[in-house]
């Protein structure tokens, strides 16, 4: 009994075979290989095909240089009214505007003021009432009743003078002083002094001399007043060539002649107190600061 019971215990128990071994407690490694991510294609850049000019209208706004607005020139009487102690009122309520290129002629009886306007317009005198407005004026010429010249020099000179001034060569000068010397029928007298001039020519070389100045604003006072009837007209004849495009041209005058050579005109008598004007009356004469009468030697000119 005994022997049985050890055989049962013997068959009971575990065989070699049966018992986990070392290696039976050791993971072992999956017999798959690792999965890997699958290789990608290199990404290829295709070429663009080249950009065309879109047909479109562009909608932006090109940039634009700033536009220069050019000096308008101007001269402006507004609401003027003149008088000198003892005199009374010249004129009064006088308004106009004048522009590049206009000639224009103020007329009147003796002692109207006509002299005076032209003080007034250059601004040598003060009015007593209103006001005068420049735009675009640089400079002021003036012409008086008496011409003014250097007895011994050349008409030529007399307008080679300011162009001399202004930088030119004596040999551009003296082109461009008989041009406008042919304009004011001075050619002929081009080489005559001064003092061999007839009065008529002596005047129209005073006109000729004040282009050649090239002032905005020219005022004339009476040209013909010293001149008799055949000397004046040759002035006159040539007063259309003072409506210069870049200066306002002046001119007081009481001739008829003259007067209808100006396109525009102002007659002071309607501007006068109820329309009155003492023919009596005086009025200063203005000072000539705007001519020399004795003017520098030219170059090469003897004494």
């Amino acid at each position: 009994m005994q022997v049985t019971a050890a055989k049962r215990a013997e068959s009971d128990s575990p065989t070699p075979a049966d018992s986990p071994t070392p290696a039976d407690n050791i993971p072992q490694p999956s017999a798959q290989a690792p999965t890997q991510p699958p290789a990608q294609a290199p990404t290829q850049t295709l070429a663009q095909p080249p950009t065309q000019p879109s047909t479109q209208p562009s909608t932006q706004t090109p940039t634009q240089a700033p536009t220069q607005t050019p000096t308008t020139m101007s001269v402006s009487a507004h609401e003027l009214s003149h008088s000198f102690p003892g005199t009374g009122v010249l004129f009064t309520g006088l308004s106009f505007e004048l522009h590049a290129g206009d000639l224009v002629a103020v007329t009147g009886p003796s002692g109207s003021g006509k002299s005076t306007l032209l003080s007034l317009l250059a601004k040598w005198e003060k009015p007593v009432a209103g006001s005068v407005e420049w735009s675009g004026i640089e400079s002021v010429g003036w012409v008086f009743q008496n011409p003014h010249g250097t007895p011994g020099r050349s008409a030529l000179d007399h307008v080679v003078l300011p162009l001399l001034a202004k930088g030119k060569t004596r040999t551009a000068a003296e082109v461009e002083a008989r041009a406008i010397m042919a304009r004011f029928a001075l050619l002929s007298v081009a080489d005559r002094p001064f003092s061999a001039l007839s009065g008529g020519e002596a005047q129209r070389l005073m006109l000729a001399r004040a282009v050649a100045k090239t002032p905005s604003l020219l005022l004339v006072d009476e040209p013909t007043a010293q001149l008799d009837r055949s000397a004046a007209h040759t002035v006159n004849s040539v007063l259309g060539e003072l409506a210069l495009a870049d200066a306002i041209v002046v001119v007081a005058t009481h001739d008829a002649d003259t007067r209808a050579a100006c396109p525009i005109e102002y007659d002071l008598a309607a501007y006068a107190p109820e329309g009155l004007v003492e023919e009596s009356t005086s009025e200063p004469a203005p000072e000539s600061t705007g001519e020399s009468l004795a003017e520098p030697e030219l170059p090469g000119e003897s004494a």
